[in-house]
């Protein structure tokens, strides 16, 4: 059982506003698909939370906040008391009743609510007694994920108990030497509870909203740095669609605000809009952009690695390795880490020195020293400016901040508790929209808290009527199948109920590809091959034909002028299942567009990038995995004797590198070959060989990088195996 909170705080009535409280009650199974889903999020309490007022910011006026908020939430605990010491019994699932001890085993929040739950200050880490200064060291070893003591709240509370009894201020200098601001905690009265356990990673602030967009500030200063920031926009700018991805429709600089939902889109994408910035480097610039760049990639398969359903002792290594590489390259942002005091003594500094140097260049001057000479002294005096300023910048810039941290107690947790995402404030906020957000505009924001409440509670009963009147159906007899069929009650529900009487087979098979969108106007093969623009097409088909044994008297004719008269039918997009990571019994479509010549929606045409499977020996695929990435030129169902083919064509791309990915960046290169003849890049296969869709980005010329980090299925099936892993 855990509790969550969220930091979306809505507005009831003037300038009042209200803490919404979360209980999360296990894992809950989905009624539709009977397999796991979204926790069961319960609004438990409102929370009022006063208006600021001017001296709101003191530290004795802040404090009393503190301690006024704790105890209110040991009020609203307090029913865990009891039932947590001595168990309470509960009716089963299965009918049976059985004693029960329900405790609170975790608070979805992020880490500036943890600092008011758990009374801490603002740079101390809820879990662990890390000193403030060593926020930005390397994770410890993958056996070890914990390097610093776990915060012990028991000796926390006899510290303060002792300062009560006896006044002893050696007592406060402890707590606060271990980043304790506060002699109460409500956590501190609910029994077989430890607070530090509490805190679970939260992917939402830590990383998407946290550490990816510092991430994205050193990268802008790096580019800057070395004039590369237009290539940047012009490769993130370009990015082409993919499902579940939203296209970018302005440059990176010309977004002012980001989100989570726009920070898990960067997460996919910034790292081959990096490198595509940084392609074709200067001598002195290949070592800064190597290191750059493979520190970027750590970090991104950090946060992709996290993002994991469930893990292996493989996984977890990957996500420990990841981590250290970051930690080992990080220094090549080092100089972007300044902060404003930091700034102000570097500038003091570089004034000093330049200072120095003009009084050194008036002397030279009235000594009757030459321009020349003077001048290429200037010119040196400038390089040892900068130096300077970069030397100080490393010097007092760090990496001491507690998101950076916070990312070492992810591997802990999930051998501890599970999965990741599982904790993230994701779920909170859905809960917010959901159960407040849409409640609040319900009512007619009088006395807007009970309207909220009472609004809640009704479609909460309705839901579970709901739940039950669909397990009583699909247990009804048989006999009864007609009735309920009749009543149209399923359309009430929402649902199509698969009855336990019946004798339909329930067991569901893969979906199949489906070709959609046909084209009226072509009839045979002659017109497809007008409209696609391929004069070479018959011949390739005919190649096709021949290696797959199509042909024959039933079969496809073995002339090209008897196949150009076949009946055919030209298609526009192509429906692909792709099996979604780490729940192969879900699907998610791929709508694979070819529309030629022609223009989609109004826009330019679109004929996407995918995945097509190759046999053994056709080259060497490397990292792909017997795959290459092609461009669909056409979609055609071909009646050829009494078969019908569905065929589809695309102009392969062939791997750079013998298909291995590159060292630092880790993607895959491939570009478009030339050949003599137009049929020589185009290869005609059955539709069952296309996979999904593929993410490319342009490279130069002909040449394109394989995004393969656009969604977990693609980076585990393009990318180490880990799919084979997890």
């Amino acid at each position: 059982m855990c509790a969550s909170d969220t930091t979306h705080l809505t507005n009831f009535s003037g300038d009042k506003k209200a803490w919404p409280i979360y209980l999360t009650i296990g894992n809950i199974k989905s009624a539709a698909r009977n397999k796991p889903s979204a926790m069961a999020l319960i609004l438990l309490a409102l929370l009022p939370v006063p208006p600021k007022l001017k001296d709101s910011r003191s530290s004795s006026v802040s404090a009393e906040n503190n301690v006024i908020t704790h105890h209110v939430l040991a009020t609203v605990l307090e029913g865990l008391v009891e039932p947590g010491e001595n168990g309470i019994i509960l009716d089963c699932a299965d009918g049976q009743r059985r004693l029960c001890f329900p405790i609170l085993c975790a608070w979805i929040a992020d880490h500036m609510e943890h600092v008011l739950l758990q009374n801490l200050k603002n740079n101390a880490c809820p879990r662990c007694e890390v000193p403030p200064e060593r926020l930005g060291d390397p994770p410890a070893g993958p056996t070890n994920f914990e390097a610093y003591p776990t915060r012990n709240h028991l000796r926390y509370q006899q510290l303060a108990e002792k300062y009560r009894d006896t006044g002893d201020t050696r007592s406060i200098e402890m707590l606060a030497r271990k980043g304790i601001k506060g002699l109460f905690n409500a956590f501190w009265t609910l029994p077989r509870v430890n607070p530090s356990e509490l805190p679970k990673p939260d992917l939402l602030h830590t990383v998407y909203l946290g550490i990816l967009k510092h991430l994205m500030e050193w990268v802008q200063d790096f580019l800057k740095k070395h004039d590369r920031l237009d290539s940047f926009d012009e490769a993130w700018s370009s990015m082409g669609a993919y499902p579940g991805f939203t296209v970018p429709k302005k440059a990176y600089r010309q977004v002012s605000q980001w989100q989570g939902k726009e920070m898990r889109n960067l997460g996919r994408i910034v790292l081959a809009a990096f490198a595509a910035a940084l392609r074709s480097p200067t001598e002195a610039q290949r070592h800064p952009f190597r290191v750059a760049t493979r520190c970027v990639a750590a970090l991104i398969d950090f946060h992709l690695l996290a993002q994991y359903k469930t893990h292996t002792e493989t996984t977890l290594q990957y996500m420990h390795d990841a981590l250290e590489t970051f930690h080992e390259e990080k220094v090549i942002f080092q100089e972007f880490r300044v902060g404003k005091r930091a700034k102000k003594g570097i500038d003091k500094s570089v004034a000093e020195l330049a200072s120095k140097q003009a009084a050194e260049t008036l002397a030279r001057k009235k000594s009757g020293e030459s321009a020349t000479k003077r001048r290429r002294v200037t010119a040196k005096q400038q390089e040892e400016l900068a130096a300077v300023r970069v030397e100080e910048a490393v010097e007092r810039a760090h990496f001491n901040f507690i998101k950076m941290h916070l990312l070492e107690h992810f591997g802990s947790t999930v051998q501890r508790f599970g999965s990741i995402p599982l904790f993230s404030t994701d779920i909170s906020e859905l809960a917010h929209k959901t159960q407040i957000k849409e409640s609040y505009r319900r009512s007619n924001k009088n006395n807007a808290a009970t309207q909220i409440l009472d609004n809640y509670s009704r479609v909460h009963a309705f839901g579970m009527h709901i739940l039950n009147l669909r397990a009583v159906i699909e247990h009804a007899p048989q006999d009864l199948e007609k009735g309920i069929k009749r009543s149209r009650i399923e359309e009430v529900l929402g649902t199509e109920t698969n009855f336990r009487g019946s004798s339909t087979n329930t067991t569901q098979s893969p979906p199949k590809r489906v070709l959609r969108s046909p084209d009226e106007g072509t009839k045979s093969l002659h017109d497809v091959t007008v409209v696609l623009g391929i004069p070479d097409l018959a011949m390739c088909i005919l190649r096709y034909a021949k290696s797959n044994n199509l042909g024959g008297p039933k079969g496809l004719p073995e002339s090209i002028e008897n196949l150009c008269r076949c009946p055919a039918q030209r298609f526009k997009m192509l429906q692909v299942p792709v099996p979604v990571f780490q729940d192969p019994d879900s699907y998610v479509n791929h709508n694979l567009r070819c529309t030629g010549s022609e223009s989609f929606h109004g826009s330019a045409a679109r004929n996407d990038a995918v995945w097509v499977s190759v046999a053994e020996g056709i080259t060497k695929t490397g990292d792909l995995g017997e795959r290459l990435p092609a461009f669909l030129r056409g979609l055609i169902k071909l009646y050829g004797g009494s078969k019908v083919h569905r065929i589809a064509v695309v102009e392969v791309l062939w791997p750079m590198n013998g298909g291995n990915s590159d060292a630092f960046d880790t993607l895959i290169r491939v570009q478009r070959r030339v050949y003599k003849t137009a049929e020589g890049g185009i290869l005609v296969t059955n539709i069952r060989s296309i996979m999904g869709m593929a993410h490319l980005v342009q490279y130069g010329d002909n040449r394109w990088l394989v995004n393969n980090r656009i969604d977990l299925k693609t980076w585990n099936d393009v990318y180490r195996g880990l799919g084979n892993s997890a």
